[in-house]
């Protein structure tokens, strides 16, 4: 499954930066990220709550089947930083399907890639759309090299 939900309502979009931009539980340097919440135990209820109130109304009418949300964070790749993600998955017992929700990002050429039967490939995707992928399948955010930040919210569904 690979998966596309176009221009979600800005005012979403707004709420996740302006939480991204206050959080001061971060780590740096994760892979070459510039900042994260990844690793920090920080899924604070500021971030389930924006979840549960914007996102998961939308993947209800998205999804046709049951799904609980058991991981969520952010990651800041920084303007002219080449800062970047290598090429991972997500699999695990709890973790069926991932997300990305592009809260800036001027670039397509900074979009995540996915390798799908054996190929390299990029959606067409903007800011503001969030995606839907099975876990199992290896993606990464290439090296930021333009002159605006990019910043994302993950999480991971699972769907039992």
């Amino acid at each position: 499954m690979l998966s596309i939900v176009r221009n979600l309502d800005p005012e979403i979009k707004i709420k996740f930066l302006k939480y991204v931009q206050t959080n001061r539980s971060y780590e740096s340097n994760k892979q070459g990220v510039s900042r994260s919440n990844y690793h920090t135990n920080s899924y604070d209820d500021e971030m389930v709550n924006l979840y549960k109130e914007y996102l998961y109304p939308i993947l209800k009418n998205v999804l046709n089947y049951e799904f609980k949300m058991n991981c969520i964070w952010y990651h800041i790749y920084s303007k002219n930083s080449n800062s970047y993600y290598d090429f991972h998955t997500h699999v695990g017992k709890d973790c069926h399907l991932s997300a990305v929700y592009y809260l800036k990002m001027k670039s397509k050429d900074i979009s995540t890639q996915f390798i799908i039967n054996g190929q390299k490939i990029r959606l067409d995707v903007m800011e503001g759309d969030l995606v839907l992928f099975d876990a199992r399948i290896p993606h990464a955010s290439p090296p930021n090299n333009t002159d605006t930040d990019k910043i994302i919210v993950s999480f991971n569904l699972d769907c039992r």
